[in-house]
């Protein structure tokens, strides 16, 4: 992987220097289009760790095993989705691989991170709702007991 990508600047200056009019910005971004899935792999394991620490430290190895499962099957998705579109030249497996990951998203389900992002949603929510019964019983007017007078009846 590390060769590859070491090869990615000497690609592209032969792949100018032998092509001719249009066919050289082509050719020299040919090499670019070779590493997308390495560039992509790289991006989403950037964002994955967060998740699989944040879950490992709330709920335990288990759950961060879990969420290194469900990273392992987007990334997989991803990389079959590049594979199947990389006929078509530098768009094809970006576009495959976010249809792979999005597919593998909708099949494992939420991350650890928005399945909490979703529960703090909720709580915030649930919280608004109870200040707003607590403020609007403050705004209604209390009747005290104690202060009213009521007629006497004097004809007992």
């Amino acid at each position: 992987m590390a060769a590859d990508i070491k090869s990615i600047p000497a690609g592209m200056k032969s792949g100018w220097a032998g092509a001719k009019g249009f066919g050289k910005v082509g050719a020299a971004l040919k090499p670019l289009g070779k590493a997308v899935p390495i560039v992509f792999t790289a991006m989403m394991l950037a964002s994955e760790v967060p998740n699989i620490v944040r879950a490992a430290k709330d709920k335990g190895l288990i759950a961060g095993v879990v969420e290194t499962g469900k990273a392992g099957l987007k990334l997989g998705a991803g990389f079959a989705g590049a594979a199947l579109l990389s006929g078509i030249p530098f768009v094809g497996p970006i576009v495959g691989f976010m249809a792979g990951n999005w597919l593998a998203t909708k099949i494992v389900g939420k991350s650890h991170s928005e399945k909490k992002a979703e529960q703090q949603q909720q709580q915030a929510q649930m919280e608004a709702q109870i200040a707003q019964q607590v403020q609007a019983q403050m705004q209604a007017p209390q009747l005290n007991p104690f202060l009213q007078t009521k007629p006497i009846n004097y004809n007992i």
